[in-house]
């Protein structure tokens, strides 16, 4: 829920992660969100794909 964002964004910044994000969906006048975050930083991330290509 929007409420929650604040207390889930205060939880994020006490764990080692390198980004986050919060990623609204909407469908009609319904609004969703979701959080998604990543342990590397965007240049590890890149490096590891490039790996598996």
């Amino acid at each position: 829920k929007k409420e929650t964002l604040a207390t889930l964004e205060k939880k994020l910044s006490t764990v080692p992660i390198a980004e986050y994000k919060i990623i609204d969906t909407a469908q009609g006048q319904k609004v969703s969100r979701f959080i998604a975050w990543s342990y590397f930083d965007n240049a590890t991330r890149e490096h590891i794909f490039e790996e598996f290509m």
